[in-house]
C-alpha cells in the first residue's frame, strides 16, 4: 500500500513558536468534522512525538483530502495512508455481523467479538468453534471486496476494539 503527503495549505498562519500552535487534539477535532462528510474516511492517527497527523482512507486522491490539508498548520505533517474499509463500512459490517450471530450459531460458530487490529486493516471476526468457516460462509461478510473481512480462531491479543 502506498501513502502520499499532499502540500499545506499555503494560507495556514505560519505557527513557528511553540505556544502560536494548536494542539494537535483541537486538529484531529477538525478533522474528525469534516470525516463526517467522507464516506471513504477510516481513521486519523496523531503522533504528538513528531507533530504528524495521518489520515486513513479508502479514497487517496479524493477531494475531501483537500479539506483536510486546510486544517493542517504547517508545522505538523500530514500523511494519507489507504485503508481497506472506511469508518461507514466497518459501521456496516457490525450491522450484518449483529444480523447473522444466530445464522452463525445455527451453522456451528460462535461470533466471539469483532474489531479491526489497525485503521488500515481487514475486520476481524473470531469464533469460538472447532474450525474456521468456509468460504461460502465467509463470502456473506465480503460485501467490501475479498480479504477485507478476516476469520480466526478465538485469541484477544492485539484487537483494539472501535
Amino acid at each position: 500500500m502506498s501513502q502520499e503527503s499532499l502540500p499545506h495549505n499555503s494560507l495556514a498562519a505560519d505557527a513557528s513558536s511553540a505556544d502560536a500552535r494548536e494542539p494537535l487534539s483541537v486538529i484531529e477535532e477538525k478533522i474528525r468534522h469534516i470525516s463526517k462528510v467522507d464516506p471513504g474516511f477510516a481513521e486519523v492517527a496523531i503522533d504528538r512525538s513528531n507533530s504528524s497527523v495521518t489520515v486513513y482512507t479508502t479514497n487517496m486522491h479524493g477531494s475531501s483530502n483537500y479539506d483536510y490539508v486546510k486544517v493542517v498548520p504547517v508545522w505538523a505533517k500530514l500523511t494519507f495512508k489507504p485503508a481497506l474499509l472506511s469508518r461507514r463500512q466497518r459501521e456496516a459490517l457490525r450491522t450484518i455481523i449483529d444480523h447473522k450471530m444466530v445464522e452463525m450459531q445455527e451453522l456451528g460458530y460462535q461470533l466471539t467479538h469483532w474489531g479491526v487490529r489497525a485503521p488500515d486493516g481487514p475486520m476481524c471476526i473470531f469464533v469460538n468453534s472447532a474450525s474456521l468457516p468456509d468460504q461460502e460462509v465467509r463470502a456473506k461478510f465480503e460485501i467490501f471486496g475479498a480479504e477485507t473481512v478476516q476469520f480466526e480462531l478465538e485469541q484477544r491479543e492485539n484487537l483494539r476494539f472501535e
